[in-house]
């Protein structure tokens, strides 16, 4: 055909999961098959196969569950929508890799001081400056080229998204906020209930708290106390007790907190679903 995969994922916009979906003989959406014909110039029957067997069907079903989903999020200091992927900083770069089979997860931060080479100029600056310049897409490939990874899909967040996600899933519990964080969290609080626009309460003393989405965004991003090391940690712990109440809802309760939230976020549709489907094994 003369077209090839990085051509579909770089030029056409295809991510690798729908690839992936294709090779495995996998549903995918008609809007999708109809795109893959106008690219490819050719009929739906040259592009799925109808002659499968159940058992064929059955295997690649199988296959597809192996293996890893490997994929970056990014936190952005966007007030608006049209700087969610470029424009703006990344504050929070997170990369994470889900086994398919186990549900083992594992998540690694990037810290946003580091200096890095940027491939779109050949210089060297913060890593956390590559949207602001360019865009999530360079960030994406300023990463894959300076840590030698080969990640293709992506999310980006900007503060509102988390705070409605978090308030969605009802807070998150037994996070404890020491008496050095406790004024640092208020202070920051006042900032993302004035860019959220959501509502909030102040805390009144240290300890374990359960927190809504604004205060736990505000813990997020707190860093003025310590460090980067530990203040990825701390985004890290708000992920994780994230994680732990989403497993306790089903498919449909999780698409309309995305549907909630999609408007504050850059996500790819196949790439959802795919993390969808996961979200009940991880971590088990």
């Amino acid at each position: 055909t003369g077209i090839s995969t990085y051509q579909l994922i770089t030029k056409y916009n295809i991510s690798s999961s729908t690839i992936n979906r294709i090779r495995n003989n996998l549903p995918i959406s008609t809007v999708t098959l109809n795109d893959l014909c106008e690219i490819y110039q050719c009929n739906v029957e040259d592009i799925i196969n109808p002659d499968l067997t159940e058992e064929e069907r059955s295997q690649s079903v199988e296959t597809a569950k192996t293996g890893y989903l490997n994929f970056c999020v990014f936190g952005v200091d966007a007030r608006d929508n049209n700087t969610l992927v470029s424009g703006t900083r990344t504050d929070v770069m997170m990369i994470f890799s889900i086994n398919r089979e186990t549900g083992g997860i594992r998540v690694a931060s990037v810290y946003r001081d580091t200096i890095m080479y940027m491939p779109e100029d050949g210089s060297y600056r913060k890593c956390n400056t590559a949207s602001n310049f360019w865009s999530t897409s360079a960030t994406l490939g300023m990463l894959n080229y300076n840590l030698d990874l080969s990640i293709e899909d992506y999310a980006v967040v900007n503060w509102r998204a988390v705070a409605l996600a978090i308030n969605m899933l009802g807070g998150v519990d037994d996070v404890y906020i020491s008496e050095k964080m406790l004024p640092y969290l208020n202070g920051y609080l006042h900032f993302v209930v004035e860019s959220t626009g959501l509502g909030s309460t102040q805390l009144s003393a240290a300890g374990y708290h359960h927190l809504d989405g604004p205060q736990a965004v505000a813990y997020a991003r707190v860093r003025y106390i310590d460090n980067d090391y530990n203040r990825t940690q701390r985004q890290r712990d708000i992920v994780e007790k994230m994680l732990i109440k989403a497993q306790s809802l089903d498919a449909q309760t999780l698409l309309n907190i995305i549907n909630m939230v999609s408007s504050e976020m850059v996500i790819s549709d196949t790439f959802l679903g795919e993390l969808i489907d996961l979200i009940p094994v991880i971590g088990s």
